[in-house]
């Protein structure tokens, strides 16, 4: 928040104001709430992988110090630059999405050992107890070869998965 605010010459306090009443105008409804449209806007899908390939381990080491090195130190650079001294699985995981949109780009491009390009990135939930697997969708509409869609269903407002995510983080989302 405090790059956005100096950015418009305002306090963080006033940011913050701005964004809520944003929020109250828009489809947002207010903190802690998640738009019907959201919801409406996205589907589960239950995917088949039919063909050879990798997950990009973001935890492995080897995997950081790639991430590190790539793009001859530009991305330390670029760390040093947001305050960030050193990339660790906290930062590879962390709230700062411009940080960890940036290193997904860069791994979603990568060339691994074996010459392939990875079909996505495997990590572990920084909420806790769980696995988070991410496969990367093809730069157009298209579905990338070697993915199969065995379902793409709504996610309705009773789905048992919403429900149990959204009391645990405290959102609501059973308003239209």
């Amino acid at each position: 928040m405090p790059p956005i605010a100096a950015a418009l010459e305002i306090t963080v306090d006033e940011l913050l104001v701005a964004i809520a009443k944003d929020w109250e105008e828009g489809d947002y409804r207010e903190v802690g709430a998640m738009p019907a449209g959201w919801r409406e806007r996205r589907r589960l899908y239950q995917l088949t992988i039919e063909d050879a390939g990798w997950l990009v381990d973001v935890s492995h080491p080897a995997s950081i110090a790639a991430l590190e090195a790539a793009h001859d130190g530009a991305v330390g650079r670029f760390l040093a630059n947001q305050g960030i001294p050193a990339l660790n699985v906290s930062v590879l995981t962390s709230d700062n999405r411009l940080v960890t949109t940036m290193l997904a780009e860069i791994m979603r491009d990568a060339e691994l050992d074996d010459g392939s390009t990875p079909r996505g990135v495997h990590f572990g939930s920084k909420h806790g107890g769980a696995w988070c697997r991410a496969i990367w969708l093809p730069y157009q509409d298209e579905m990338p070869a070697g993915l199969r869609v065995l379902n793409a269903a709504p996610i309705s407002a009773d789905d048992p998965a919403l429900t149990a995510v959204s009391g645990w983080f405290g959102l609501r989302t059973r308003w239209f």
